[in-house]
């Protein structure tokens, strides 16, 4: 249903849609965000949404929210609906009698079904949800798909993406999306990794007596013929059900039947011989077993919950204070001649003074400098409401003001206080802080502390938590629960970051580095006794290098390792195998700790490579 260009050179910006909407009975006009106008029948749009059925009672009283294009509506009533033209077609052709047209990718779909929702147009959202097969659109590329609608708010086709995703692999490097929304999807993985491997163990024990050959089970001598009695059936039955739950709403019934009929399952030759009907198959008895598998793996997936996790930012919501509650005055912040009033977001009052707010903000100080309100020269002292915390602000008025200095012990309350006083401009304060952190932190993860400092714009504090991350793998698993603190910005500057650093690792790899980087790693000794030494330009290195140089990585941004050249088991194999295959015995290098000089110099060549790499901008 593609629109007409027929009104285009009378009025682009009101141009009419075109058949199958432009009859001229009608007696509404729908225009789009784009402009084009639907005439249609209001009967059908009120039967369709009583929502919309509201919005045309106000447009009957005069409040119509744009008149352009009235006279190609030919003074009927207009009705502004908030989406492109394309998605009022597609909405208007399920409620009309003309050809139904949906879009046929999910994105689209999203949008339609995100339209139908906010429209109140339940039965457009049965329509599409019931003509659409979820099969085609989501099973495609579910991880895609999933997003998509979480980002749309579509709890039904998230649901039915996620489960569709099992048997995808996560990989935190190709889903730059918020962390929060990648954790949980994994979370959903997990919880199905271990209920169908309980699953797997049930239809085991449950099918493993059942014997898949059609022959009579008169006596325990014909038993002897079962196929359960074949040796290795119970292992082959419990792997071929464990690759079968792989996808569980994709299940394979025709690779489950094989894997189950295949050797060591089959008859024997000699077996085939002697008894002909050892060749036939129950396939009954084999279908039953696949509709088992089908119908107890649906019955597990549905009983997994896709929960939304605790907001990991919630400690920065504002506590608001009830209207009409009084403020009360901080016990240490309560000077009778204080000549101003910090109030916090949840109604503390910190009196203080002008002065020193004034010498340790440049904010502050242009605050005070403008020409006091009528209202607040009645006022005295003046208020000034504060959007921080009243625990921001006694820890913040605390490094200011000569008492006892007052610092978070946690990096969330902390990057809290130090914010505000980025925000407010005081550099004393910000020196402060973070020169007093090492003191009074406790340990936290460098992943939350990342995503913290991301979020509150302390660069200082997110590159220091990036090149902290440098030492681990930078995987869905690693990471954990505090990926939840990495937006789709963060993550992708993070991986940027790493790409880089490994980038300037195997630059310093080529350009001979590496053996000045071995031998201060081994202490720079006198003599390297290595009975296959070969010499560099500051000392002899042990023979087993030329390994590693020529080593060829598929992983190279490093992703799961620790950042060096190399991953650790590869290193210390090397080591292993030098020692083994020289003769006699090479004792210099036998007596090298392998894990400890992997260690070692994958630190030197971090070090090197963070001081040549700029972490990218947050602009």
């Amino acid at each position: 249903m593609p629109p007409t260009n027929s009104q285009d050179t009378e009025d682009n910006s009101s141009a009419l849609y075109g058949s199958p909407f432009d009859h001229e009975r009608a007696d509404l006009a729908i225009r789009s965000s784009d402009h084009k106008l639907f005439l249609v029948s209001r009967l059908s749009i009120e039967m369709a949404s009583p929502a919309l059925q509201g919005r045309l009672a106000s447009v009957d009283e005069g409040h119509k929210e744009d008149d352009t294009g009235s006279d190609l509506a030919s003074k009927r009533p207009v009705l502004t609906i908030p989406y492109p033209s394309s998605i009022v077609a597609h909405l208007l052709s399920t409620i009309y009698p003309v050809p139904l047209e949906l879009p046929n990718d999910f994105n689209h779909v999203a949008l339609l079904l995100t339209a139908a929702e906010e429209l109140g147009m339940k039965y457009s959202l049965n329509v599409i949800r019931h003509t659409l097969s979820p099969k085609q659109l989501l099973q495609s590329d579910p991880i895609n798909a999933y997003f998509i609608a979480c980002h749309r708010g579509l709890s039904e086709e998230m649901r039915r993406a996620a489960e569709y995703s099992i048997g995808h692999p996560l990989k935190l490097q190709e889903m730059l999306l918020p962390g929060d929304l990648v954790h949980k999807l994994h979370v959903f993985h997990r919880a199905w990794a271990q209920r169908s491997s309980t699953l797997v163990d049930a239809l085991t024990e449950k099918y493993g007596q059942t014997c898949l050959l059609s022959h009579e089970h008169t006596n325990e001598r014909s038993s002897v013929r079962c196929t359960y009695n074949r040796s290795g059936w119970s292992e082959s039955l419990r792997t071929s059900l464990a690759q079968a739950l792989g996808e569980p709403l994709a299940i394979d019934r025709t690779m489950l039947g094989l894997n189950l009929l295949s050797e060591p399952m089959r008859p024997t030759l000699f077996g085939s011989l002697s008894n002909p009907d050892d060749k036939t198959f129950n396939f009954k008895k084999l279908s039953d077993i696949c509709l088992d598998v089908e119908t107890s793996a649906a019955q597990v997936l549905a009983s997994i919950e896709l929960a939304d996790l605790p907001d990991p930012y919630a400690f920065m919501e504002s506590n608001d204070v009830l209207p009409g509650s009084e403020s009360k005055v901080h016990d240490k912040h309560n000077r009778v001649d204080a000549d101003v009033i910090l109030r916090s977001c949840d109604g503390v009052l910190f009196k203080t003074y002008k002065a020193i707010l004034a010498m340790s903000s440049s904010f502050f100080e242009d605050m005070f400098s403008l020409p006091a309100a009528a209202d607040d020269k009645v006022q005295s002292p003046p208020i000034v409401q504060m959007t921080e915390s009243s625990t921001t602000l006694e820890s913040l008025l605390s490094v200011l003001m000569p008492i006892r200095l007052t610092v978070p012990t946690t990096f969330h309350e902390y990057s809290l206080v130090l914010a505000a006083a980025q925000k407010f401009d005081m550099e004393y304060a910000t020196e402060t802080l973070r020169a007093s952190a090492s003191t009074w932190l406790k340990p936290s993860s460098a992943c939350s502390r990342y995503g913290i400092a991301s979020r509150l714009r302390l660069r200082d504090e997110a590159v220091t938590a990036a090149r902290e991350l440098l030492e681990y793998p930078m995987t869905i698993e690693y990471y954990g629960e505090d990926l939840r603190y990495l937006n789709a910005h963060a993550l992708q500057l993070l991986l940027e970051y790493r790409v880089m650093c490994q980038q300037s690792v195997r630059i310093l790899l080529e350009e001979g580095d590496l053996h000045n980087l071995l031998w201060q790693s081994l202490d720079k000794p006198r003599k390297v006794g290595c009975k296959l030494k070969s010499t560099s330009a500051d000392g002899d290195v042990p023979g087993w290098l030329s390994m590693i140089i020529t080593a060829e990585n598929d992983d190279l941004a490093g992703l799961y390792r620790t950042l060096s050249p190399w991953n650790q088991k590869f290193f210390e194999n090397a080591i292993e195998s030098h020692t083994q295959r020289t003769t006699p015995p090479c004792t210099y290098c036998m007596s090298i700790s392998p894990s400890k000089l992997y260690q070692d110099m994958s630190k030197s060549f971090r070090e090197a490579a963070v001081q040549s790499v700029v972490f990218p901008s947050w602009d």
